[in-house]
């Protein structure tokens, strides 16, 4: 590692004996200052090349005209394990989903806490749905 008494870290991994396997590695760097310190884990993920792309799939909800309404959105399939036991093991890696539009004077929905939309997740839940965009059938 090079960069000391900076912000910047450059850091060289060398591959374990054996080379790269597929699986996730964690590299932690510490720093300290006296009495002060952080640590901080980084990931090298190493992808057997068969994993299909992330994808969340349009989900209608409909609304029944009054009060607020709770949508289950299914999440993209559970990698972690999929190869072997090391697959994006202990990696936090989450869902975040990002507001694109509302209805007109509808409420700001409300999404699970980052420990509920993990990798390890198979849905989550939209809440303080409040308003239509369009009318619903069925």
């Amino acid at each position: 590692m090079n960069g000391a008494g900076t912000m910047n870290r450059n850091v060289v991994v060398t591959p374990p004996a054996g080379g790269w396997q597929v699986g996730t590695y964690v590299v932690n760097i510490s720093t300290k200052s006296g009495t002060c310190g952080n640590s901080q884990d980084y990931y090298i993920h190493i992808s057997d090349g068969n994993r299909p792309g992330v994808t969340v799939p349009n989900t209608t909800i409909c609304y029944t005209g009054s009060g607020i309404v709770t949508a289950t959105v299914p999440l993209p399939a559970v990698y972690v394990g999929a190869v072997n036991t090391s697959y994006l093991q202990t990696f936090p890696g989450k869902y975040d989903f990002t507001l694109i539009s509302k209805p007109a004077g509808a409420a700001n929905p409300v999404y699970e806490s980052d420990n509920l939309r993990t990798f390890t997740s198979t849905s989550t839940t939209i809440s303080n749905l409040d308003k239509q965009e369009s009318m619903c059938s069925g």
